[in-house]
């Protein structure tokens, strides 16, 4: 979070603020938000299901969510995985999302998937693409394996029931 960008928001005259709060409980009235943002947090979020009904509540009837959240099954970690050097690494993530369980866990708490936009697809061979011009793989394959990209964007809309409401 960085201060520069609010003051320059302020600036150009967006009523903008900075509030830290707890996502599984904002302190804000239901049906308020026309859309809400929210961009590599749920990974790092104790109750990320939780976070979620809060964000459903907080949006207006019809309401917009932008979610996005690392993909687990992007193309470098097959890779490795197939190489058989993958390691697990130090990561501040207790949460792993592929495009199928973050879709799921949308649906569950009561939203609507409207859209994924594919993300780009690394190739864990950064010395190739740079030096010798391999742009062009990565963008046919991300063409070609959409749900295998780096992160999961997705655009959902709050809808009046969840899978609670069915059982």
């Amino acid at each position: 979070i960085a201060m520069s960008y609010l003051q320059r928001a302020k600036k150009r005259g967006i009523n903008a603020n900075f509030v830290r709060i707890d996502a599984h409980c904002l302190p804000f009235p239901e049906n308020l938000f026309d859309c809400v943002v929210i961009t590599e947090v749920l990974e790092h979020l104790i109750a990320p299901y939780r976070a979620l009904e809060e964000i459903h509540r907080v949006l207006k009837p019809d309401g917009i969510l932008i979610i996005s959240v690392p993909n687990n099954m992007n193309f470098s970690n097959l890779f490795m995985h197939l190489m058989k050097k993958y390691r697990q690494t130090r990561s501040a993530h207790i949460n792993f999302y592929d495009v199928f369980s973050i879709m799921n866990l949308l649906k569950f708490v009561g939203f609507e998937i409207r859209e994924i936009t594919p993300s780009f697809i690394s190739i864990p061979l950064p010395i190739f693409n740079k030096f010798m011009g391999l742009d062009w793989i990565q963008n046919f394959l991300s063409k070609i394996f959409p749900y295998f990209g780096d992160a999961i964007i997705v655009k959902a809309e709050k809808v009046d029931y969840s899978i609670w409401n069915s059982i």
